[in-house]
């Protein structure tokens, strides 16, 4: 079983127990309006997502904003990102042009 699949499980679980790259989360429940939830559902099926790594992820980043690994964490998510200029560059007054 993969290991995604018993994070929600106890750590008395036999089939936890000894699996150090098993961790368990703690559960929380939401009230969220149907419009929203169904919005949320589909853009992370656009997103190859779920609406729990949605709220974990918008709750991470808001939580953390005043960490001191913001920079690191902003030039991690760059890196994620992928994007590439082409070799293209702008001056100043273009980008503040735009």
């Amino acid at each position: 079983m993969c290991p995604q699949a018993m994070c929600n499980r106890s750590p008395s679980d036999p089939n936890v127990a000894g699996h150090p790259e098993v961790r368990t989360v703690p559960n929380i429940t939401l009230a969220i309006d149907e419009e929203c939830l169904q919005a949320g559902r589909e853009y992370a099926r656009k997103h190859n997502t779920s609406v729990n790594a949605l709220v974990r992820n918008l709750l991470s980043q808001t939580a953390r904003r005043d960490s001191q690994d913001w920079l690191t964490e902003c030039f991690e998510l760059m890196d994620r990102v992928g994007g590439h200029s082409d070799g293209r560059t702008w001056t100043r007054e273009e980008l503040y042009d735009a």
